[in-house]
This record gives C-alpha cells, sequence and structure tokens, in this order.
C-alpha cells in the first residue's frame, strides 16, 4: 500500500518542523511516530502497538513536505492512530467529527450545551462555527455547457458556515464571465477528516460519495476551483494517491484561478480603490496543507495584485486542523499553536475552520480570499457610482 514507507534515514527533518513538537514537550515527534513505530510493527507484528501521544499530530503534513526520501509521515501516523484504544464515548465523537458533512447539513449539532460538550470530549474553548449558508445552494442540472464554465467546489464547512464565502467566489467567477456548476449537490464530505482522525477506510467511502456527484459533471467544465486548502489538497493528493480516484479535470484553488483568470480591468479597479482608501494591514496565512500542496506566495500575490497593504505571518500549523482543535484534549495546544499578537488588521486565510481558529487566536477578522475580494470590489463598485453622481 505504502510507497517509500521503509525509505526513512534518521534525518530528523521531520522533526524540525513540526509545530506540534515545537510546543508539545511530550510529543515525540513524527519520526518517532511514524517511520519507526512502522518499521517496529512490520518487525514484531503486534497490530496493538501504539504511542500515547499519537492522536496529538494534527495531520498538517509538513513532515512530508520536509522529508528527503518521500517518507509518507503522516499518512503513517494516520494508520498508527486507529490502532490506539479510545473510550466508547470517544469513539462517538471521532465518528461524528469524522462526518464534518453531517454536521453542516445539521448546523444546530454545534448547539451542545456545555455541561454535556465536555462529557462528549468536546472543547468548551474553542469557538465553534455559526449556521451560515449560501443564498443559493442547489446545483442547476438542466444548463448545457458553456465554452467558459468552471467548476466550483462547495466544501462542507463552506457550505453550513461560511456561505458569505460562497457567493462571494461564486458572484466573483459570474462577474469573470462564467458559468459556474456548484458541486457536490449537497452536503458531503472529501474525506480529509476521516483520514487525519486515522480511519483510511472510513474516509474513502465518505470521499466516494463525493466523488460520484462530481464525476457526474464530467463535460461541463474543465477547471475545478477550490474554497478551502484541506480540500484541495486532499482531491490532488490522497484521492489519486491512496485512494485511486482520478477527476476527470484539473482541481485549482480559488486564489490560482482568479490570478490566472480574472481580467484585467478588475485588477484595476480594486487596486485602484485599494490603494487609496484601504489603509488596514491584511495578515496573510497560507495554511499548512496548502503549503505542502502548493507552496507559499499565492496569497502574497493576490494580496499584491489586490493592492492590499500586507504582511505574510509567520505561522505554521495554527492548530485548527479541521476537528482537531474541538476536541477537548487538544483544546489548549491547539491555542498554542494559533496564538499570534498582531496590530489591527484583517487575516486572509485560505481555509474556512483556520480562519476561524484564527479568529479567536488573533481577535481579527479572518476570510477566505474570495470575501476580501468580492467586498472591495463592491467597494469601489460604490465608490465609481458616487464619483460618477457627483461630476
Amino acid at each position: 500500500m505504502w510507497v517509500d514507507d521503509d525509505a526513512c534515514i534518521k534525518c530528523s527533518l521531520c522533526t524540525s518542523v513540526c509545530p506540534v513538537y515545537a510546543k508539545d514537550m511530550q510529543f515525540p515527534g513524527p519520526k518517532t511516530l511514524g517511520p519507526d513505530w512502522w518499521r517496529r510493527i512490520q518487525q514484531l507484528g503486534n497490530p496493538e502497538d501504539y504511542d500515547e501521544f499519537v492522536d496529538n499530530c494534527t495531520f498538517c503534513q509538513l513532515c512530508e513536505a520536509a522529508c528527503p526520501v518521500g517518507v509518507p509521515v503522516a499518512h503513517l501516523i494516520a494508520e498508527h492512530k486507529i490502532r490506539k484504544p479510545k473510550p466508547l464515548i470517544r469513539k462517538w465523537r471521532d465518528y461524528v467529527l469524522a462526518h464534518p458533512h453531517w454536521i453542516a447539513k445539521f448546523p444546530q449539532l454545534t448547539k451542545v450545551p456545555r455541561s454535556l460538550a465536555k462529557a462528549l470530549g468536546l472543547s468548551t474553548k474553542i469557538t465553534w462555527p455559526k449556521k451560515n449558508f449560501p443564498r443559493d445552494n442547489k446545483l442547476q442540472h438542466d444548463r448545457q455547457r458553456f465554452s467558459n464554465a468552471v467548476g466550483l467546489l462547495v466544501d462542507c464547512y463552506s457550505r453550513g458556515f461560511d456561505g458569505a464565502v460562497v457567493d462571494s467566489a461564486r458572484s466573483l467567477l459570474e462577474l469573470w464571465g462564467y458559468d459556474v456548476f456548484v458541486v457536490p449537490e449537497s452536503s458531503l464530505c472529501c474525506g480529509a477528516a476521516a483520514y487525519a482522525g486515522g480511519n483510511r477506510e472510513l474516509g474513502y467511502q465518505i470521499a466516494l460519495d463525493m466523488a460520484s456527484q462530481i464525476f457526474d459533471q464530467e463535460g461541463h467544465f474543465e477547471i475545478l476551483v477550490t474554497l478551502n486548502a484541506t480540500c484541495d489538497s486532499t482531491l490532488r493528493e490522497e484521492w489519486r494517491r491512496y485512494w485511486h480516484l482520478s477527476l476527470p479535470f484539473s482541481v485549482m484553488p480559488f486564489q490560482e484561478f482568479a490570478l490566472a483568470y480574472a481580467p484585467v480591468s478588475f485588477w484595476q479597479q480594486i487596486r485602484g480603490y485599494s490603494t487609496e482608501n484601504d489603509n488596514l494591514t491584511y495578515y496573510v496565512h497560507t495554511t499548512c496543507r496548502s503549503r505542502v500542496s502548493r507552496g507559499s506566495g499565492l496569497l502574497d500575490q493576490l494580496a499584491e495584485k489586490a493592492g492590499f497593504r500586507y504582511e505574510s505571518l509567520a505561522l505554521d500549523c495554527c492548530g485548527a486542523a479541521g476537528s482537531y482543535a474541538f476536541k477537548v484534549e487538544h483544546e489548549e495546544l491547539a491555542k498554542q499553536m494559533g496564538m499570534v499578537t498582531l496590530n489591527v488588521g484583517r487575516l486572509i486565510v485560505d481555509s474556512g475552520t483556520c480562519a476561524l481558529h484564527l479568529r479567536q487566536t488573533t481577535g481579527l477578522e479572518a476570510r477566505h480570499p474570495a470575501f476580501w475580494l468580492y467586498r472591495a470590489y463592491l467597494q469601489s463598485k460604490e465608490r465609481n457610482e458616487i464619483t460618477n453622481a457627483t461630476s
């Protein structure tokens, strides 16, 4: 199943970049929990061998990006996680959190009373998301293929709790002249949450449901635009490499699509407004999964092109890590990982859960780049209308 699983040369580069190891003195590090553990169980054949702190891994995959010989460190740790026995209540909690599309579909699940939350193993210190559906949550089936059509992958978090981002992204794509096919039709998950929690097989079964709806759109568009860095990475990495699900079109994060395909006139309009009227600093945070899959720099390029005054945020994994921060045993560590002191400003973040977490740890409004771009466009449009009316 694994490629290069036994190639570890014990250089410890994976440990040096691990954001959990930097904050948690009890965490053994990715080398110990991944390739060292894997070699041990292969040699000794003991399926019950596990480390007490293996669940502290956030599955950020920075360890894999640093590995000079291509060991799937984070994926070996995910395999390790499932070997650790848990109390029944924690198994139930983890099973529910492995299905974030359920929570997005029924957002009232986030309103668990605090007195009950802790007993269920849920954090009472982390801010839980509030329901925020997109204006149009349905896929139109009756449209024919258009030459300028694109797909817009609405992940389960954005569909249930970040509708303003979905609306912004869709409005911008249509403004740029594209016909938008929103997929999937209903709240479904790419399988990332289950995989990160150590249940690869469950993740695959969850991913199949989403894949069936996405594959139905073959021939309607050639590019699928994503709004969540984790989903973007999962569709292009886990789906292809570990689950053998190859999409019939290219997958591209919104910020990359905007830089490549938004018309010059759009950038000129918002840049003219931003450089003259927007004096707040935009702090740019490229999430860990995005850096691993796409590298750093896309969000910085977007901020530069939009005329925003910006600074790159020197932060590795912010600690949100999907459902990681919502588990009571990780709430303090997640908070430490995302704690950073900033001046007044705004945050550009390419993941909804990371934005939610950083809003709490920094006190600043954190949003997806589509939200900030569309806001700048509306403000520039309003200013132009006022100027034209008074001239």
